[in-house]
């Protein structure tokens, strides 16, 4: 389990400087006097080309640090139940930031490719959902997406605050109205 977690390590950092040094321009292709600009050579390129530019964009720096997160697990031989909580949790988390960015970058036109933060895939899914809720129901989809993920992450209870102004509000009208 170390060396795995080592290996782990490893790689996870390899594609994280690989996905942290992404150039739109590059394209994946092996060519004579082909000029690489990312740290991690052609195979950096590819990396980020089908992680930032075809995948959840900028978003998927989550997937390196997942594999450092289990690469330190594995090689520290820890209990395996929270991390699993946390990497389908962070999942998660990715394809929500990445529809998000997707969506703004669609109606606010940051870029000049709308997919240029999110990745193609994840911008597709954007402009699907726009074309079908609207950015009023996408948006609002959005917002209840992170609601749930917070509330099932954290187990918060979103219901005990409207009981305790509730409770706050009885009473207040309780003792209004035995004071008159």
């Amino acid at each position: 389990l170390e060396i795995l977690g080592i290996l782990l390590l490893t790689i996870s950092v390899f594609i994280f400087v690989s996905l942290l040094g992404h150039d739109p321009s590059e394209e994946p292709s092996i060519r004579p006097g082909l000029d690489i600009n990312n740290p991690m050579g052609i195979l950096g390129v590819l990396i980020s080309h089908y992680f930032v530019k075809l995948g959840f964009g900028f978003s998927s720096l989550i997937l390196p640090a997942l594999g450092v997160f289990w690469g330190w697990i594995l090689f520290s031989k820890k209990d395996t139940e929270h991390p699993i909580k946390v990497t389908l949790y962070s999942l998660a988390l990715m394809l929500l930031l990445s529809i998000s960015i997707g969506v703004t970058s669609i109606k606010l036109n940051i870029t000049p490719s709308a997919y240029h933060y999110s990745g193609l895939m994840a911008g597709s899914i954007a402009d699907f959902f726009i074309d079908m809720f609207s950015i009023y129901g996408c948006v609002l989809f959005l917002i209840s997406s992170y609601l749930m993920l917070i509330r099932a992450y954290f187990d918060l209870n979103y219901y005990k605050p409207i009981i305790a102004l509730k409770d706050k509000i009885y009473i207040w009208k309780t003792n209004y109205f035995q004071a008159r």
